[in-house]
């Protein structure tokens, strides 16, 4: 039975929450019946908390009425209350037939001296329906709530307002505060950009920001539809004089764009409907739009117009007039026919809004995205920004699955739920809570590709994946965002293209740089014009964070700074020495001291020699210090001075049953373990290594020299060998770095600048070339030789597929005067096909 002192308050309100799991039950119920409509009581109520409107127009009310702890009505004034409820109720609803009154408590039979609450109910409240009605009174009272809640298909419901995990706000803050401690200065809600991936999200989630959207979208829509009435009219007007051209053609070509015109008011409307739904908090009645359908339908209508243009010939209207404007008149004449259709054509090619509506019924969105390009920085900001407006949401981080269980049984770790409880419970309870809050509840993971398992990347998402997103599917309004380097999607999906996948590309318009570059250097006080090559990295949120903390650190004075042509490894360079002072000034060392430089230097080889990404924290301190902890003063110590300054670099985490410390950025941590490997390869000999990489990758030999065997295993590690083609996906063997990927590309940068010799001369190796041709267009123009230009100029002449690949490279550098790859060098290219 249940104990009604154990329910959970919706929004600090029992009675709330009792209105609340009345309204769950009614609509699981009846829902399929018609449509549910709740009331805000806050301007007085109309008699019911909530009720059903039939497809005839007949309504059904609800009133709760939390009497707990005094049970019976004969407490306080509450048969005067029930009735008043009833009375407004028959009021405000002329076409009611049903009145249903919940109470927590089951009514008192009749009595041998007095009215029980029963014979109250079925005889005196009835007398309270206006004479000219016909309602039908019914109670819900403690029997009938625990009837149901016992069932099956209600036990999410169950555990959500009855259950020891309580999901109430403070519990989704707790969990999430607890992720973002493994975060650290990963994210900064301060400096969020919202981007295409965002825009995604909102629609997902059908929140406030998406119905923003569609007004948007509304508004443009409208614009169109002007224009589109415009050209109507002129197809129907008489043609210009001396023009020939059929009549019944001419009227058949109108009436087509006419019923253009008119599938296009159904799609705004369609569009305004939602709008509304949306603005009152009805996002299970939006959910029954079938968007595909509003989609097909303006589809259809313009094929069948371009049906009718087509059969209508217009290439045989003539002009017969003396005019000198003879194909001008024509041009024109033909261009009110393809007017309607351009107008069409365009909404649908240019206007994601139709794909995003799509979205809201999805149950799972996949964000696919580069290292540093701000996948974080998304998914913790949708769910703080949802947090801090009273929504509940989710944030795992990948990195937190390290063992081989299960999805689900890793994830129960993790949030907490208790071990009594079922997945299967915990998403019903979560679903029971989207239906409370009137909202769909993302679970976000954010990081596939840095789950582990034994050192290894982990097979769960590619053994599991599928299955968690269908069993999420099957409850309503939880949905599961996940992000994940793009270059895993072989090693998580196969050849498959993941299901309802979007593509994080930083701040890839220059509306959206403008905002971040504005919001970035405002907050850093930092006054620069920013201007030339640097500008190209800026689509790089990385780049951009690392660039401020670089040039004004402190934030105490605003700063004037020329925002140069310099790389990203430059400023990478300079950033760790700015990071190298501050410690020092936090030990009271010399400025000179190298003691960031060397401990980072530990750290990356530590990681290249154990194959990892991250290094046991009991691991570094030994490194740093050379002590064990238990050994050291640790206020005093370097570690702690390293960790405690807040620093872009490393970050302590958990994994397994072990705290780590991993570098804040992977691409970074690339870069110094590039930056280790390029001095032990100047300590072998630039000409050995060269003999070594050319004889190596040439064919498979025996019986190889230990110290060639040891080269071929570097390179085998850093660069798998397995690639579909050379601009193609590639992925991580067994034999690979866990982070060889922003190895290769730091590795590729540097080579040139240390040794004068390029990757892609010495290796036959495709990934290794992929890398160097693409550092080519990373580094400083001064190292890209005579050799490097015909480089590029040959596989973009020779090999087409390579084209749009090179001109996206090229994007960074097109706009520089002077560099080897400006505009000049590319529409030479241009020429020459």
């Amino acid at each position: 039975m249940i104990d009604w002192s154990e329910l959970e308050p919706y929004q600090n309100d029992k009675r709330r929450s009792f209105e609340e799991l009345c309204y769950q039950i009614a609509k699981r119920l009846y829902g399929e019946m018609g449509r549910f409509t709740p009331i805000d009581d806050s301007g007085g109520g109309d008699g019911v908390e909530f009720y059903l409107t039939f497809p005839n127009g007949d309504q059904w009310g609800w009133q709760a009425k939390f009497y707990h702890p005094q049970e019976r009505l004969s407490y306080s004034n509450r048969k005067q209350s029930i009735i008043s409820s009833l009375k407004k109720s028959c009021e405000t609803h002329p076409r009611l037939k049903k009145w249903f009154l919940c109470t927590p408590t089951n009514f008192t039979p009749r009595k041998r001296r007095s009215q029980g609450e029963q014979v109250w109910f079925d005889n005196t409240l009835h007398q309270s329906i206006p004479p000219n009605m016909d309602v039908d009174l019914e109670h819900w009272g403690d029997s009938a709530l625990n009837n149901w809640l016992s069932e099956p298909r209600f036990r999410g419901k169950l555990h959500y307002f009855f259950g020891e995990l309580e999901l109430d706000l403070d519990w989704f803050k707790r969990q999430f505060d607890k992720q973002m401690a493994g975060v650290g200065e990963k994210f900064d809600s301060s400096l969020h950009t919202e981007t295409n991936v965002d825009a995604e999200i909102h629609a997902l989630l059908a929140d406030e920001k998406f119905v923003e959207q569609i007004t948007e979208s509304i508004e443009k829509l409208e614009e169109e539809l002007a224009d589109l009435k415009d050209a109507v009219d002129n197809l129907n007007n008489p043609v210009q004089k001396d023009i020939e051209w059929d009549v019944t053609k001419k009227e058949k070509v109108a009436d087509a764009a006419k019923s253009l015109q008119n599938v296009l008011i159904k799609t705004i409307d369609q569009f305004k409907q939602a709008e509304e739904l949306l603005n009152k908090k009805m996002l299970f009645e939006t959910q029954a739009i079938n968007w595909e359908f509003v989609i097909k339908r303006l589809e259809d209508a313009l094929k069948t117009y371009r049906t009718v243009i087509d059969e209508s010939d217009i290439s045989k209207i003539k002009y017969i007039g003396e005019s000198e404007y003879k194909e001008r008149i024509l041009d024109d004449t033909k261009w009110l026919v393809h007017r309607p259709d351009s107008i069409i054509a365009n909404l649908l090619d240019d206007f994601l809004y139709y794909d995003r509506c799509v979205l809201i019924n999805k149950s799972n969105l996949n964000i696919l995205g580069d290292a540093g390009i701000g996948k974080t920085h998304i998914a913790c900001n949708i769910c703080e920004n949802r947090l801090e407006n009273g929504l509940p949401a989710l944030f795992v981080r990948g990195s937190q699955f390290t063992t081989d269980q299960l999805i689900t049984g890793q994830l129960q770790g993790l949030l907490d739920i208790p071990s009594s409880r079922s997945w299967n419970e915990f998403l019903q309870a979560l679903s029971a809570a989207a239906e409370a809050y009137q909202t769909r509840i993302p679970l976000i993971i954010d990081g596939l590709n840095e789950s582990t398992h034994n050192g290894a990347f982990s097979k769960i998402w590619k053994n599991g994946l599928e299955g968690f997103v269908h069993e999420i599917a099957q409850v309503k309004n939880v949905v599961l965002i996940t992000t994940c380097r793009k270059s895993y999607k072989k090693a998580i999906w196969d050849d498959e293209f993941p299901p309802n996948c979007v593509y994080a590309e930083g701040f890839n318009t220059d509306e959206i740089k403008q905002e971040a570059i504005d919001k970035h250097f405002d907050a850093y006080k930092i006054k620069a014009d920013p201007t030339g090559t640097t500008l190209a990295h800026f689509q790089h949120p990385i780049y951009l964070k690392i660039f401020c903390e670089n040039k004004n650190p402190t934030r105490e004075t605003e700063v004037d700074i020329p925002v140069g042509d310099q790389t990203l490894f430059e400023i990478f360079d300079e950033y760790l020495e700015q990071c190298n002072r501050e410690v020092c000034k936090r030990l009271g060392l010399h400025p000179n001291t190298t003691i960031v430089h060397s401990t980072l230097d530990k750290m990356a080889e530590y990681l290249w020699e154990h194959r990892s990404r991250d290094i046991p924290f009991e691991d570094l301190i030994y490194l740093v210090d050379g002590l064990p902890r238990n050994e050291l003063d640790w206020q005093s110590s370097k570690t702690h001075a390293i960790e405690s300054e807040g620093l872009l670099l490393i970050y302590r985490d958990w994994s397994g049953d072990t705290e780590v410390v991993r570098f804040t950025f992977d691409l970074l941590g690339g870069y110094l373990i590039a930056r280790y490997l390029v001095q032990q390869i100047l300590n072998h000999g630039k000409v050995f290594f060269r003999r070594v990489v050319l004889n190596v990758f040439g064919e498979e030999r025996k019986n190889l020299h230990p110290i060639l065997s040891n080269i071929r295993r570097f390179l085998v590690t850093l660069f798998p060998e397995k690639i579909r083609h050379f601009w193609g996906n590639f992925w991580r063997s067994k034999t690979a770095h866990p982070m060889y990927e922003d190895i290769g590309r730091c590795l590729a940068a540097l080579f040139p600048i240390e040794t004068g010799e390029y990757l892609y001369d010495l290796t036959k190796n495709k990934i290794a070339r992929y890398f160097s041709i693409c550092a080519l267009f990373e580094i400083s123009p001064q190292y890209v030789n005579t050799d490097c230009i015909n480089k590029i100029s040959h596989i973009f002449l020779k090999k087409p597929d390579s084209r749009r690949p090179l001109l996206e490279l090229a994007e960074s550098t097109v706009g520089h005067p002077g560099h080897r790859f400006d505009v000049i060098f590319w529409s030479k290219q241009l020429s020459a096909l």
